[in-house]
């Protein structure tokens, strides 16, 4: 049987900040992992030595987090989450709503953050790698052939370059992007004709060759056009 974690009382006064920092101390450190399910609020309350709200609360300010989600139901509870971008995603969301980073702001990040992507990609990916993002663009281009715009598929493109560069990170900070603009795009219905569409999924050809050809100068330069082409046409949409 595991053996069970104990949580030690709270003296202070900000009771539920304390609660959160123990167990978000727990989780990085690797006691608590991914799909561990955290002791019921009655057990909390117990070893924190505090009220069931005040354990409610720090829960919840978990949650928003992205470190645990609580379920509902027989099975339900708090339960520590994997890893992923959701969190910042929500939270360049409202930077943008708020007006403190501007769509410009986001491309321009975009750019240097994947131009350093497709290097790494160019120079560490796998024959699986290359699977994966031919595979994608088949599958844009089937679906463009069906009179759809392939958004979420063409999106996917730009993760699959970013796990082709074995870093974590860029994963992490590529579908955060990702995220955002897809958000954006719908929320200001900005959608493009299939005929662009189409050189979207041309680019993406060219980007993967490049990135075939372990050539990572070739990649950079056929991502970079790629990406000023798409803000340009996106821009104008917006006009």
């Amino acid at each position: 049987m595991a053996k069970p974690i104990i949580f030690d009382p709270i003296p202070t006064r900000r009771i539920f900040e304390e609660i959160v920092g123990q167990i978000r101390q727990r989780i990085y450190g690797g006691e608590l992992k991914p799909g561990d399910r955290l002791p019921g609020e009655r057990d909390l309350a117990v070893q924190f030595g505090v009220g069931r709200t005040v354990v409610r609360e720090a829960l919840r300010t978990l949650e928003e987090g992205g470190l645990i989600q609580i379920k509902k139901g027989s099975d339900g509870g708090a339960f520590v989450k994997e890893a992923d971008s959701s969190a910042a995603t929500r939270s360049l969301t409202t930077l943008i709503h708020l007006g403190h980073i501007t769509v410009d702001d986001l491309t321009e990040a975009r750019i240097w953050l994947e131009l350093v992507v497709i290097e790494h990609a160019a120079q560490h990916r796998t024959e699986e790698d290359l699977r994966r993002l031919d595979e994608n663009i088949r599958q844009s281009e089937e679906i463009i052939e069906q009179g759809v715009v392939p958004r979420k598929v063409n999106l996917d493109f730009h993760v699959i370059l970013a796990e082709a560069a074995k870093n974590p990170i860029f994963v992490m900070l590529i579908e955060s992007l990702m995220g955002v603009l897809r958000g954006f795009l719908e929320e200001q219905e900005l959608e493009p004709n299939l005929e662009y569409i189409a050189t979207v999924s041309a680019s993406h050809r060219h980007i993967y060759e490049a990135v075939r050809d372990g050539d990572p100068e070739r990649a950079r330069q056929a991502l970079l056009g790629h990406l000023l082409d798409v803000n340009a046409h996106f821009s104008s949409l917006a006009k």
